[in-house]
């Protein structure tokens, strides 16, 4: 199911920038000795378990898939190695010919959630504790902390919206049935 205002061009656009300013951000913190070795474990930990989940699905993914440009289908899966939130995106906007499984879905969602407590709010927080001790903020980290604001943004209204999507066709499911009760 498509979002409203969100284009796959944007968000994908969002990760690889966010990407991008994460590798950036992990060569300015070198300035920052005690910084720059949880910087740099947050930054794997979040590409491993990603990485990991996707290999994981992989199998799934290229059946899903098998109507795709292999090229194509290979630059997802990469992409999706830095936010597992691209694998919403191939499915929301029809990349592949059918639907994830239930299971894969609640998967990908947990895999989303844990991302936030892993890489998101981790990296905030170093980035506050960087301009701290720094004491300033260049263009470079500017940009890297709201790359991070945004995308905690981001993941979090995303999973508020697919736990209010997973609940409420039940809530109406269940206002039919008490409303056929009664006639």
């Amino acid at each position: 199911m498509k979002t409203p205002g969100r284009s796959p061009n944007t968000v994908i656009i969002l990760i690889i920038f966010d990407l991008v300013m994460d590798l950036l951000f992990s060569v300015r913190v070198r300035e920052v000795e005690w910084l720059y070795i949880p910087n740099t474990v947050i930054l794997l930990i979040s590409l491993a378990i990603n990485t990991l989940f996707v290999l994981y699905l992989s199998r799934e993914l290229h059946s899903l898939g098998s109507n795709v440009n292999s090229v194509v289908l290979l630059f997802f899966t990469l992409l999706s190695c830095a936010d597992v939130e691209t694998l919403n995106i191939l499915q929301s906007y029809k990349f592949f010919g059918s639907k994830f499984s239930d299971s894969t879905a609640r998967k990908i969602f947990w895999v989303a959630c844990l991302g936030i407590f892993v890489e998101d709010i981790p990296q905030i927080s170093i980035q506050i504790l960087y301009f701290l001790t720094v004491g300033y903020y260049d263009t470079l980290t500017s940009l890297s902390l709201v790359s991070s604001c945004t995308t905690i943004a981001v993941h979090v209204i995303g999973r508020v919206f697919n736990i209010k999507e997973a609940i409420c066709p039940k809530r109406l499911d269940d206002s039919e049935e008490s409303s056929r009760l009664t006639e």
